[in-house]
């Protein structure tokens, strides 16, 4: 590995450090071999695979102390979430490149090159980030699930959600650098309401049945994040798709407790 690669590698290292939501600033120095102390043996970790001109593996693992903030901000997200999010946002300076679907294992970044970079709070280890290139990568099998990913439609990013609920984005600048969490995508559904049936009448639907739900005519209906009831609103149409009028955001802690 030569100089000007080591100095892109490290830029990446660094900038994925700032990305993470740890309370405490992380050092990032690269290590030529890993040390005895190196081990997969950690709670939260994250790997990606992207595949351009070349092959590029990526590995991220680190210690609760990283990920500690994410559970003081009470917003419900899953470590890893967080962890492949701050990976994704930094992938990109390693060329160009498609992610699929396909994600190495841990083990494979013992094999071959790979240039690792300890991650450190004063004189602790909290993580350790690998980079492994291997040239003429291709993306073979792996057309299928790039296929898959891209039919699927985009749900709305947590970055406008946050913009139309201010408690929840103070919640979020009150726990140190948590800007990684703007762009995970989180799906919104509209509920206007629901209905218990037994399996018996369920099967006995047939176009034009009615079912009546647990909700009283114009009363507003939920916005739920993840399963989370976040907000109520007015249904509306725009154009000729359906919408909903925020009328009611819920506090914070109560709509992710």
């Amino acid at each position: 590995m030569n100089a000007s690669t080591l100095a892109d590698f490290q830029a990446v290292a660094t900038e994925l450090a700032k990305l993470l939501p740890s309370d405490v600033p992380l050092e990032v120095n690269f290590v030529p071999n890993p040390p005895a102390e190196f081990n997969f043996d950690v709670e939260y970790h994250s790997t990606m695979r992207r595949v351009g001109a070349n092959e590029i593996n990526l590995m991220l693992i680190v210690d609760d102390v990283v990920v500690a903030p994410l559970a003081k901000a009470g917003l419900g997200f899953e470590p890893e979430v967080a962890l492949r999010t701050a990976l994704e946002q930094v992938s990109g300076a390693l060329g160009e490149a498609v992610t699929v679907d396909f994600t190495p294992e841990l083990e494979q970044f013992r094999e071959g090159e790979t240039s690792f970079f300890v991650l450190r709070a004063g004189p602790h280890v909290r993580g350790w980030f690998g980079i492994q290139i291997r040239e003429g990568g291709s993306v073979g099998n792996d057309f299928d699930s790039l296929n898959d990913g891209a039919a699927q439609a985009k749900p709305a990013s947590i970055s406008q959600f946050t913009e139309a609920a201010t408690p929840v984005r103070e919640s979020v600048a009150n726990v140190g650098n948590m800007r990684l969490l703007y762009d995970v995508e989180m799906t919104l559904t509209a509920e206007i309401g629901r209905a218990k049936l037994p399996v018996r009448q369920i099967l006995d639907l047939t176009p034009g049945a009615i079912v009546e739900l647990d909700r009283v005519a114009g009363s507003p209906a939920d916005l739920m994040v993840n399963g989370h009831l976040v907000a109520r609103g007015e249904v509306v149409v725009i154009d000729e798709d359906y919408g909903l009028r925020i009328t009611e955001i819920l506090d914070a802690s109560e709509a992710f407790a």
